[in-house]
């Protein structure tokens, strides 16, 4: 299959110098505004879901609770068609994210996946399915403050890889460490 672009983050404005953007907590809550992509039930989309803020967890220790409070959460979850978000078109932006853009960030983050994709929880076409739990996990480091790696072997590489679906020691990890100083 041809490289696809896996996101287009979407920042929040310039960071202040010298200190990195990352949340002002340990323990962030989230909110499933979407779900209705027509190609998985609920129940598989919210566990691929769990199993990529599980990936994060593991390796940098912040907690992700899933909330039924759309105006309290800390990250928003949804799909999209929209051309106007960069969507609507198969094969072009899966998703995005926004960045926390001052340290010690507490506000709402936005994270939003094409509906025009085919999101699976396993590749049978690689040609035309879209792994839901690498893309999720690329855009949940994305929340946490990670841009794009330079490496391509690393979950945070600007390509889609659906052979990478953990956040990876080469890089992945390390920053995450690194910004949350663990």
């Amino acid at each position: 299959p041809e490289k696809r672009l896996i996101c287009g983050v979407k920042g929040t404005g310039p960071a202040l110098l010298h200190v990195p953007p990352r949340w002002g907590k340990m323990h962030l809550t989230y909110f499933m505004d979407g779900r209705d992509t027509g190609d998985m039930d609920k129940e598989e989309w919210d566990d691929a879901w769990v199993r990529a803020f599980a990936s994060w967890s593991n390796v940098c220790g912040i907690t992700f609770e899933h909330t039924h409070n759309n105006k309290t959460c800390d990250i928003l979850i949804d799909v999209s068609r929209k051309r106007s978000e960069g969507f609507g078109k198969r094969g072009k932006i899966l998703a995005w994210a926004q960045l926390p853009s001052v340290p010690d960030w507490r506000w709402q983050l936005v994270t939003k996946f094409d509906k025009a994709e085919e999101w699976v929880i396993e590749i049978e076409d690689p040609n035309r399915d879209v792994l839901l739990q690498n893309v999720a996990a690329h855009e949940i480091g994305h929340l946490l403050g990670l841009d794009h790696s330079f490496y391509d072997s690393a979950l945070m590489g600007p390509y889609y890889n659906p052979n990478i679906v953990i956040p990876q020691l080469i890089d992945d990890v390390l920053r995450i460490q690194d910004l949350y100083s663990i």
